[in-house]
């Protein structure tokens, strides 16, 4: 069942009938399943419901959420909009909408989902949420920044949009700002269940204020969990392990990323990069190895 973010139900109370509560009691088996990952029981249900009545907006919420999981978005979209215009503009639904939006790169659709939501519930985080994820992709950086904050009013504890801050304050160099958001997702969250991009950023921020022993120590720690996140971020962590000059670190993961068939044009860049200090390294050594011998 959806919840809004204060978690009570936001449902309408749908009209009496036999085949909509039929549906309904489908839709729940479906919400049970989707709950539980098991999403061809989720399909299955919601599915069934929607044969039993069309108009239950549970029923295209969960076959929505099905379809964006099997990858049919176009469909998904779709049926996330009907359960819009059933629930009558639920504001989760709504924002639910706006986000499969924006993930298509539908940006007006999705700003205007955010402002509809925001007009039925101005303190809903998830609509603020939104009109900032919508504000980063328009690359309106403040704006964002403001809208996140605004989220975060509303529902302090959201590590997704207290990592879209840390992220917004990494980007316009602001590192101490970074730091004090990422430290404050870590005080609420144990580290290995904080996302190896967070652990990341911590790193990063750390080394921009010249503070590189923890900041070693931080990609120490998300070197630990690489195995869990993405290329883009593998790449930032061996990066910043270059800008902090150690080249054997940076190495070892750009082979590890190679072992996974990783590729592409910024990873080959930063492996010339660390061949070329790898072998000014060696000069360097060499030459202070024979004054060393003639001094001798």
């Amino acid at each position: 069942m959806l919840l809004s973010a204060s978690g009570c139900r936001v449902w309408r109370r749908p009209p009496v009938g036999e085949a909509l509560a039929g549906a309904r009691q489908l839709s729940l088996r479906g919400a049970e399943s989707l709950q539980q990952e098991k999403w061809n029981d989720a399909e299955t249900y919601f599915s069934e419901a929607l044969k039993e009545s069309g108009m239950d907006e549970r029923a295209h919420w969960g076959y929505a959420e099905t379809m964006w999981k099997k990858g049919d978005r176009v469909l998904a979209t779709a049926h996330m909009e009907e359960a819009v215009r059933l629930s009558g503009g639920n504001p989760d639904l709504t924002v639910r909408l706006g986000q499969m939006q924006l993930e298509q790169g539908k940006l007006d659709e999705a700003a205007k989902q955010a402002t509809s939501a925001l007009d039925t519930n101005r303190r809903h985080p998830g609509a603020w949420a939104l009109q900032g994820d919508v504000l980063v992709a328009w690359q309106q950086w403040e704006k964002a920044l403001a809208a996140y904050h605004r989220a975060l009013i509303y529902q302090p504890d959201f590590p997704a949009v207290q990592m879209a801050v840390a992220e917004l304050y990494h980007r316009t160099k602001r590192p101490q700002r970074a730091l004090a958001t990422l430290d404050r997702l870590g005080d609420e969250h144990p580290l290995e269940r904080m996302p190896v991009r967070a652990q990341w950023l911590r790193a990063e921020s750390l080394a921009n204020l010249g503070r590189t022993r923890e900041a070693k120590q931080a990609l120490a720690n998300a070197e630990r969990r690489l195995a869990s996140c993405d290329s883009d971020t593998m790449l930032a962590v061996a990066r910043t392990r270059y800008a902090l000059g150690d080249i054997s670190e940076c190495h070892s993961l750009l082979v590890h990323m190679e072992s996974m068939g990783i590729q592409n044009a910024a990873v080959e860049s930063l492996k010339q990069k660390v061949q070329t200090a790898s072998f000014e390294n060696q000069n360097l050594a060499k030459q202070s190895g024979d004054g060393d011998g003639r001094r001798r």
